[in-house]
């Protein structure tokens, strides 16, 4: 029963054809803070293919679903040389960075590689439980102006995935963003496979001497060769120590067959002339010079078909 002296308070009903009232706005997600990031490159300097560092000058700009510490943040593969924070909002941040980084440099196609040049961060604090980045492509790219010395500028890829660290037993959110270059086709072409290509036709034209001129060709076989290794060396001077072939070494490894087998043919013609058997000098004169630029061709096939 009601107190005495109180009036029960009625529930208002709405009048027929009103709007109900708006519901109370839902609470913020307790899921984890979503980030939305984006890299803007402004320029790239010149990567240094021997240790793979290289430097970047970059807009950088993350974006909360709700207000974060998004600027707790470090680089995974290098350091910021300066940070200049130009927006600082509660869920807003942007930032201009210079930063030097660096990279795994991967040769095997050289002298026709390509190398993706990645701007990767992650939160310092918060792992994936409680923070995700996403790539916002809306804000991302390379200013058209960006040039890199010695490179062409192919693409740019941003991607974001989870980095699982065993001794924590925790993932870590992780942003990339990837500018991706490559050395020109005809820049290959003229300074790796042209210079080759001329010193091995420079070998094989000894083998259209006679074997009367032994002692000429072996002098055109040896400056060949010696020009082979010479050249090899220079070629490969840009290329880190790896533990396997490059697309150059195989090249250069088939043309060390066909000028050391034109090599071989003329000191066996040589031993033969000391002999004076004319008849199997001249036979072995006719097999080597089509025997061995057919197994030049053959080797250079393989090397360009595990390219």
């Amino acid at each position: 029963d009601p107190a005495a002296g109180q009036t029960p308070t009625a529930t208002p009903t709405p009048a027929p054809g009103a709007t109900p009232a708006p519901a109370p706005a839902a609470e913020p997600s307790a899921g984890p803070i979503v980030v939305r990031a984006a890299v803007y490159v402004l320029n790239v300097g010149r990567l240094d293919t021997q240790s793979g560092e290289f430097t970047v000058d970059f807009y950088l700009t993350l974006t909360c679903d709700r207000p974060c510490d998004a600027g707790n943040f470090e680089f995974m593969n290098g350091r910021a040389l300066s940070s200049d924070l130009q927006t600082d909002e509660p869920a807003e941040m942007l930032y201009r960075i210079q930063a030097a980084l660096t990279t795994n440099v991967d040769v095997r196609r050289y002298p026709f590689d390509q190398h993706r040049l990645p701007v990767i961060i992650e939160h310092r604090e918060i792992p994936s439980s409680g923070l995700v980045y996403v790539a916002d492509e809306r804000l991302s790219g390379v200013d058209p102006a960006v040039t890199v010395g010695g490179w062409e500028l192919r693409s740019w890829a941003a991607s974001v995935t989870d980095h699982y660290y065993a001794p924590w037993d925790e993932s870590w959110s992780r942003y990339e963003f990837d500018v991706i270059i490559e050395r020109g086709v005809i820049s290959g072409v003229f300074k790796a496979l042209l210079p080759g290509l001329l010193i091995v036709a420079s070998g094989f034209l000894a083998l259209l001497l006679g074997p009367d001129l032994v002692i000429q060709r072996l002098g055109i076989n040896t400056s060949a060769i010696v020009g082979a290794i010479l050249f090899h060396l220079t070629l490969t001077s840009q290329v880190p120590p790896v533990g396997y072939l490059t697309f150059a070494d195989k090249f250069m490894l088939a043309n060390y067959i066909g000028l050391i087998s034109a090599l071989l043919a003329t000191v066996v013609l040589l031993v033969i002339a000391t002999e004076r058997r004319p008849a199997l000098a001249a036979r072995i004169h006719a097999l080597s010079r089509t025997t061995i630029p057919l197994a030049w061709l053959g080797a250079v096939a393989l090397a360009v078909f595990t390219f």
